[in-house]
């Protein structure tokens, strides 16, 4: 799959950030690109899982509200710890993202012989758009990670 950022988590240990999200996660077996994230208020997990023999993925889970926000996928490397993650688009995301490119460069054609097509004009700002919606799911999803780690650590402290 394609990811097209990579975040380090500062001033976290590996094993809390590991143990937090493992702790406040749904555990799916088949491909989160598959699973429906959406979840009922209420409910203390925040994500949903799967696990692999190299990886660990992640997608926050949503409410109905945020179903058009584009649903964005992390891995942790199981080998590099969990430090550093990577983030990319669910199989949904990316055909749309496809599509309104194809649109978008059939109509760049179209343009050189001098014909100016609305199809073209409307699916680069609906890209635009979608981009600005990642941003803030990117936001959303650090700070439910952030969420997550600062639940962990206080009823580890709570524990004790």
């Amino acid at each position: 799959m394609l990811y097209f950022k990579k975040v380090v988590l500062d001033n976290t240990d590996s094993n809390t950030v590991e143990c937090a999200l493992r702790r406040y996660a749904v555990k799916r077996y088949t491909p989160l690109d598959l699973n429906r994230s959406l979840y009922s208020v209420g409910s203390d997990m925040l994500f949903m899982g799967r696990e692999t023999q190299e990886k660990i993925y992640f997608t926050r889970l949503r409410t109905e509200l945020m179903i058009f926000f584009p649903k964005l996928i992390i891995a942790f490397e199981k080998r590099d710890g969990f430090n550093t993650y990577s983030i990319r688009y669910n199989l949904m995301s990316m055909l749309f993202i496809g599509f309104a490119m194809l649109i978008i460069i059939l109509g760049l054609f179209r343009s050189i012989e001098g014909k100016l097509d609305e199809n073209t004009v409307f699916f680069t700002c609906v890209l635009f758009v979608f981009w600005g919606v990642t941003q803030l799911e990117i936001k959303l999803l650090k700070r439910q990670i952030d969420k997550a780690i600062n639940l962990y650590r206080s009823k580890a402290t709570m524990v004790q």
